[in-house]
């Protein structure tokens, strides 16, 4: 009887897993993409990558915008920026307040762009990564810079279809 529940058990937790898997590269739609161009001003020359970013201080507007922009650029400074754009986008209904007057950091009012990338989740921090094709790769909560170049790398290198690539 042990072993059916064990196996029951790991049944459903690995389809559990399986639902929450994203394929190796997920491609907006064109009113998706169309909507990062405009909310972002992005040129889609470019790897995007948008850091969805929680205040680091909430002491005042320009205290917590010299933290949050400071830990960022210090967060990026050994990669080569000719490869990619950052955008720090703050979509969190708490603090926006004290955000609002940023010409740094991108306030995603309406949350357009977490309901693109985070429809499920609700997190307060993530990072999504964005090719010139639409593709993109996202990773929610904590992230190192290991983590952005092996995104940064899938998606500039990402291959052709095979079937495409066959049939042609």
């Amino acid at each position: 009887m042990k072993k059916y529940i064990l196996i029951i058990l790991i049944f459903y937790g690995l389809k559990s897993a399986a639902q929450n898997a994203m394929p190796r590269f997920v491609k907006l739609t064109s009113a998706e993409k169309n909507a990062v161009v405009q909310k972002l001003n992005w040129q889609d020359d470019t790897i995007l990558i948008i850091n969805f970013i929680s205040p680091l201080d909430s002491s005042g507007t320009s205290i917590a915008e010299a933290t949050i922009v400071s830990y960022w650029n210090d967060f990026y400074k050994n990669f080569d920026s000719k490869k990619f754009k950052v955008k720090l986008v703050y979509s969190d209904c708490v603090g926006r307040e004290q955000l609002k007057n940023s010409k740094l950091i991108h306030l995603d009012n309406d949350e357009v762009l977490r309901s693109i990338f985070f429809p499920r989740d609700k997190t307060c921090s993530g990072i999504a990564v964005l090719n010139k094709k639409g593709s993109f790769k996202i990773k929610s909560g904590t992230y190192t810079q290991e983590d952005i170049e092996e995104l940064v790398a899938q998606l500039i290198n990402e291959q052709v279809d095979p079937i495409k690539k066959y049939n042609n």
